[in-house]
């Protein structure tokens, strides 16, 4: 078919001319083209596990390509713009795996911007089976969130196998036409808004049929003449506002030459827009407030005030208050920072199903549940701050957000949020004890980084939140309270020196809880059971007759301390300032071989249970999402941390002991980010055995429960910055 003749049949299913809706009076694509930014096109490809990615960001759209093989194939065209997608959950006639790969065009373009239509792309597939179905309830239009709920977690898995799976009703009021000469089969839906469309076509290959049962509702792609494999093409489109885009010279300060670094580049230029930072792609293709601070944090020595800004501004500007609807339709607690939010047609499915459509059609919906954010927030503004003129800083806390029905100054906003945070820290500052440490929400079973449900091991008080986040955050308040503009405001001295009083007593105290010893004797025996367990060789330990001394992951409901070592002094190493003791400590947990430390020929596993008994054990294998298996930008903050400490001017100069052992652990720790450089870019990964030893092995090879890491992560590019010492 005229690819200009194949781009007009998909304005008319998406214009609405073959939906046969007389209301659909939506913003055509072509409208979309007219905004061009006449800004360079990025494309790039990424293989990983099952998963072929690829990339593309035009003028107008960004759209990410997902083909996977396996038991259950599948194809997801994600977009950013109102976290949307076209997916599509196969299954084999023959029930065997499939091997599904994108077919680059005649241009050797993985992904095929249709002509004068940027936000319309199509892709062509070859697939190793004669017989692909698709199901119309296993087809998604509409939201990224909703294609994670079908594929992710063992229940989705067994359903998605059992055939019971399905879309939410509220998803399925699609259009489907079967050309009648057999040559396509056309799916669009009027998203919930009641205006903008998702639209697909699909077209078979010279050598496949296709085909629509109405009677089962699925689509069929069929070998001709018994051959083994068959060959498709799907167009797919949105009309959704598009973000606006920030590109290379408007991320970085200076050209970054190192050839190297390109994915790297090319991963953060996707998911860089001037509205927010996407935390990650496919899965995550929208706001997260940790990832965002976290990386921006670590990326800000390389790049520009305008990307600051755009990270920091996405942060304030959600921050809770009036207007501000929470996950659960209520309004939000005032100066919360936000996890995550909901929106397009996933806010408003939910909206449909509390009955107040109509009265908050496209309002976002924000996850406030997470208790790190709040102590976040104020350590990264601070740092970016103190690289700021009076002036700038005067202008960047003068812009103004709008929030709900509110609008108001960053300065205004974040003086709330600052009131919040000391008020948060002040029962355990007054009286320190456990019960008034920072817990996770009541009903929820996450609230920090490690927000899979067994990350924290059944804890309720996180190390990370208390021992390290809570301190940096009230010495962040004191200080930027202190300076200007902040100073001259209303209450601003008694709440800077309440924080700073706070911030001695969190210092000092909140540590303490966490603490676990293990007599010399025990830990021998541990180390040898898991080595065994896990089959691998058990170097001698190094701690000889010493009783062995590290922090907890976590205390449970009783305040009793979950025995897992982990990687979270990252966190106080790029926050704080520990004393000489605890440095010693957190470099030699760093620099220690695993299982006597965090070191593997793999790279530092986030979490080490061998201190713990069978059930700790089985909670943090190789195939949990914060198990033994090595996120990347964990390495990075702990990379940058080490650094920071051999940098900071203290009172008294570090004894060449100390200095040593932060030596040895960044040396170690560079050795094995290097060997596995190529893995840098993933979100995380797991751990083979290899020799005795350990190799990387992609997620989404051991895990069982469909949980994948995404192809970029927005706190994986953080490599940027975060460079070797010289």
């Amino acid at each position: 078919m005229n690819p200009t003749l194949r781009s007009v049949s998909l304005m008319m299913i998406i214009g609405g001319c073959l939906l046969g809706i007389a209301s659909c009076k939506t913003r055509t694509l072509g409208a979309i083209q007219s905004q061009s930014l006449n800004k360079a096109v990025l494309e790039f490809s990424i293989d990983e596990g099952p998963n072929s990615n690829h990339f593309y960001r035009g003028d107008a759209h960004s759209v990410h390509l997902v083909a996977t093989s396996g038991a259950i194939p599948r194809i997801i065209f994600a977009f950013p713009a109102a976290n949307s997608n076209a997916a599509f959950v196969m299954e084999s006639g023959t029930r065997e795996p499939v091997d599904l790969r994108v077919v680059k065009d005649s241009s050797s373009r993985s992904i095929t911007p249709l002509p004068s239509n940027s936000a319309a792309v199509s892709g062509r597939f070859r697939a190793t089976t004669p017989t692909l179905k698709v199901k119309q309830k296993h087809i998604v239009l509409g939201s990224v969130r909703v294609t994670r709920e079908l594929l992710e977690g063992s229940v989705a898995q067994e359903r998605l196998k059992s055939g019971s799976a399905s879309v939410p009703d509220e998803l399925r009021n699609m259009t489907i036409q079967p050309d009648p000469d057999g040559a396509s089969i056309s799916f669009s839906r009027v998203q919930l808004d009641g205006k903008n469309i998702v639209a697909a076509i699909f077209r078979p290959d010279g050598d496949t049929t296709i085909q629509w049962d109405p009677d089962q509702m699925e689509l069929t792609l069929e070998a001709k003449s018994g051959g083994a494999s068959l060959g498709f093409e799907i167009e797919a489109s949105i009309t959704n506002r598009p973000l606006q885009r920030l590109v290379q010279n408007e991320i970085f300060k200076e050209t970054i030459s190192d050839s190297d670094d390109l994915a790297d580049r090319q991963a953060l230029e996707f998911l860089s827009s001037k509205e927010k930072l996407l935390a990650g792609s496919w899965r995550f293709m929208t706001y997260f407030g940790r990832d965002t601070l976290l990386s921006a944090r670590m990326l800000r020595p390389k790049v520009t005030p305008e990307f600051m800004h755009a990270a920091l501004g996405s942060v304030i500007s959600r921050l809770g208050g009036n207007g501000m609807l929470s996950l659960e339709g209520q309004i939000s607690h005032s100066g919360m920072v936000a996890h995550e939010e909901d929106i397009g047609d996933y806010a408003n499915m939910h909206h449909s199903r509390s009955k107040r459509l109509e009265q908050f059609k496209d309002t976002p919906r924000y996850d406030y549940g997470m208790v790190d954010s709040d102590f976040l927030l104020g350590p990264v503004l601070a740092d970016f701050l103190s690289t700021r003129t009076p002036q700038e800083t005067k202008i960047f806390l003068a812009t103004k957000a709008t929030r709900g029905a509110e609008t108001s100054s960053y300065q205004n906003i974040l003086m709330t949020h600052f009131s919040r945070v000391v008020a948060l820290a002040r029962p355990f500052s007054l009286d320190p004890v456990p019960k008034n440490l920072i817990h996770l929400l009541p009903e929820r079973p996450v609230g920090d980084w490690r927000d899979s449900e067994d990350g924290l091991g059944g804890g309720v008080v996180s190390f990370n939140v208390n021992a390290s986040l809570v301190p940096a955050a009230l010495n962040a308040t004191s200080s930027l309270l202190r300076s200007e503009p902040f100073a001259s405001m209303d209450g601003s001295t008694s709440l800077a020196a309440e924080a700073a009083a706070a911030a001695a007593v969190w210092s000092d105290k909140a540590v303490r809880f966490f603490e676990v010893e293990i007599t010399p004797l025990q830990a021998q025996r541990q180390q040898a059971s898991y080595c065994t367990a896990l089959k691998i060789n058990c170097a001698p330990s190094g701690h000889g007759n010493a009783v062995v001394t590290f922090d907890a992951v976590s205390l449970d409901r009783s305040y009793k301390p979950v025995p897992v070592m982990h990687s979270d002094h990252g966190f106080e190493l790029l926050f704080n300032v520990p004393n000489e003791k605890r440095l010693k400590q957190i470099a030699q947990q760093i620099a220690a071989p695993f299982p006597e430390g965090l070191l593997t020929g793999a790279g530092m596993v986030v979490a080490n249970p061998v201190y713990g008994d069978p059930k700790i054990r089985k909670l943090f294998n190789n195939g949990s999402y914060h198990g033994t298996v090595v996120w990347s930008w964990q390495q990075a903050m702990m990379a940058a941390g080490l650094e920071r400490q051999t940098k900071i001017k203290r009172d008294q100069p570090l004894s060449p002991a100390t200095i040593a052992a932060l030596t040895k652990a960044q040396t170690e720790l560079w050795k094995v980010i290097r060997s596995n450089w190529a893995w840098r870019r993933s979100e995380l990964w797991g751990l083979k055995v290899a020799s005795g030893g350990f190799k990387p092995l992609s997620f989404t090879e051991l895990t069982k429960d469909g949980t994948e890491p995404n192809a970029i992560q927005l706190w994986s590019t953080v490599y940027l910055a975060v460079r070797p010492p010289n």
